[in-house]
């Protein structure tokens, strides 16, 4: 699938979440997250849509919608104890045996989404926060409206795993 914005959303720190609540609670956690990426009044946009165990994996037409999916889990949390992490990307990617995206740019969202402190290329700036941010690519952020890229600032230079240039992500102002 070419020209597919892919979103990316996961519950920090899912094994302490399992230790404090148990696994029903998790489970029905999960479930609840995948059931309002469905609900969406957006959804009409959604290509595809899989669970990744503490989340999902989502491809959307459009950036905007999928910037729009992202941010009702962050002004709307499924559970006051959990925590998300989002990562949006541009670009394409295969759909191989058994559904299972797979490619170059689903590894690009993945790194995005897990990038941390020990991952900067610029040592003088700060952290990103690990929980309750929305991350997005060069590539993403060109694909939003003017309005969408103005709610974003420039995060820095990060080094990704598998990549061996580094790569300039925004992040959405709190």
């Amino acid at each position: 699938v070419t020209g597919t914005a892919l979103l990316l959303l996961d519950v920090v720190q899912s094994t302490q979440y399992v230790v404090n609540v148990g696994d029903t609670q998790f489970g029905a956690l999960v479930s609840g997250i995948l059931r309002r990426a469905r609900a969406h009044p957006l959804s009409s946009s959604l290509i595809f849509l899989k669970g990744t165990g503490d989340g999902f994996l989502a491809a959307f037409h459009s950036m905007d919608a999928a910037l729009a999916v992202a941010e009702s889990y962050l002004k709307e949390p499924v559970d006051p104890q959990a925590q998300v992490r989002i990562a949006l990307h541009w670009g394409s990617a295969k759909v191989g045996v058994g559904g299972d995206f797979h490619g170059l740019e689903i590894h690009r969202v993945t790194a995005m989404e897990g990038v941390g402190k020990e991952q900067l290329v610029d040592a003088a700036l700060p952290a990103l926060p690990m929980a309750n941010r929305l991350l997005i690519s060069a590539a993403g952020i060109e694909q939003l409206s003017a309005a969408g890229r103005a709610r974003f600032q420039l995060a820095g230079l990060f080094k990704l795993k598998g990549f061996e240039e580094p790569n300039r992500l925004w992040i959405l102002r709190s």
